[in-house]
């Protein structure tokens, strides 16, 4: 881990372009911030990624922006940096040679705000893809995986100066992305490492971060997105380096069935999905479990893909409505206008599930006022690990 910040001033917006469209977030982050960072060697060009793992994001067909919580160490100086979405090399990690770049944002210059105090600044940070980056996401990880990251120029003087990207990890004891560490990772192939974020020089090539770290990055998909959280008030307080319940980070992916409390009392995770979509309020969205998914998608134009095996499905029903105001950090920063959401759950966690597997799921949206009624889009796929 290179030298982290913990120097912190009020957050202000700073939008570089406003795209007209579709757009539905992906946030694996657990709402609470422990650090700013630019990963191993800080000093040097850096590309800092945060993963989004095929079983995450299968069925995605564009990316139409991303956003971050940037920090400048001087916020008299300006930082250079640039959005890019990167493939995956086969054996997994961000390919950060010239061929693995599938689009970015071009270099672009950001001046932070003033702070209220001291000279580091942070701010909201969106870069965009006008038109939205075309993306082709099927089913296989590493392969399939892609990369959301950002781009930043030398920075000789760190921590002095320097952009630099807020993050979420066990740093200093902090309990970080609160995720079940006895289940085996399909990132990583073991348990208690994710592998979601990632860092490497210019060019050269990255490594897994350290702390179990997920990047403050929140792509925006031209899809309809479902999303796993876990739910537990007593583990995710909302205390700095606890999270927030409903948490949408790692432990959303990977919730924890066996988790304990001080006194040893077993409280596992409740478990949860949520739906956004470009749509109107007041749709019935039907989302479909699968314990097994597609080695090959079926596309099912224009409305999406399937990606869940249908041999053994098991439906769930639920009214879409306007995006609730939203859980301080479960977002990066407010839903576009036309944004619905249905969330369904949470439901009990117990520690009879744990070790069950995965469950694979993905929502459809349903108009009912039609005969018969109108699948209207299918979302794109995501996981959750017991």
């Amino acid at each position: 881990m290179g030298t982290q910040s913990r120097t912190w001033a009020a957050i202000a917006g700073v939008l570089l372009a406003t795209p007209g469209f579709t757009q539905n977030e992906v946030f694996h982050y657990d709402g609470t911030t422990e650090a700013t960072s630019r990963g191993t060697g800080p000093t040097a060009a850096k590309v800092l990624a945060q993963r989004l793992p095929s079983d995450q994001i299968c069925a995605a067909t564009s990316i139409a922006e991303f956003s971050t919580i940037m920090q400048d160490q001087n916020f008299t100086t300006t930082v250079t940096a640039e959005a890019q979405i990167r493939a995956s090399l086969p054996a997994g990690g961000p390919d950060l040679s010239a061929a693995g770049l599938i689009g970015s944002s071009g270099p672009l210059v950001i001046s932070f705000p003033m702070p209220g105090t001291g000279v580091a600044s942070a701010a909201l940070v969106s870069f965009s893809f006008t038109p939205p980056l075309a993306v082709a996401v099927g089913n296989s990880t590493p392969a399939g995986d892609l990369y959301a990251a950002v781009a930043v120029n030398p920075e000789p003087t760190w921590p002095l100066d320097g952009g630099s990207i807020h993050v979420s990890g066990s740093f200093s004891g902090a309990a970080g992305e609160q995720f079940s560490a006895t289940t085996v990772s399909p990132y990583s192939m073991v348990a208690g490492a994710m592998n979601l974020g990632w860092d490497g020089p210019v060019g050269g090539m990255a490594v897994v971060s350290s702390a179990n770290r997920a990047w403050r990055i929140a792509p925006r998909l031209g899809n309809a997105v479902t999303q796993p959280f876990a739910f537990n008030p007593a583990a995710f307080t909302g205390a700095p380096g606890t999270g927030l319940s409903p948490n949408f980070g790692y432990a959303g992916i990977f919730p924890d069935m066996l988790r304990l409390d001080p006194a040893m009392t077993p409280i596992p995770d409740g478990i949860g999905f949520r739906l956004r979509a470009t749509a109107p309020p007041g749709l019935v969205a039907v989302l479909v479990l699968s314990t097994t998914r597609l080695a090959t998608p079926i596309p099912l134009p224009p409305l999406g893909s399937i990606c869940i095996d249908p041999s053994f499905t098991f439906p769930l029903f639920a009214l879409t409505g306007p995006p609730a105001p939203p859980i301080p950090g479960s977002s990066q920063k407010p839903q576009p206008p036309g944004t619905s959401e249905a969330l369904f759950g949470p439901f009990p966690g117990s520690p009879a599930f744990a070790g069950a597997g995965p469950i694979h799921v993905q929502a459809a949206l349903v108009d009912q006022t039609t005969t018969p009624p109108t699948i209207l889009l299918i979302s794109t796929m995501s996981t959750l690990y017991l």
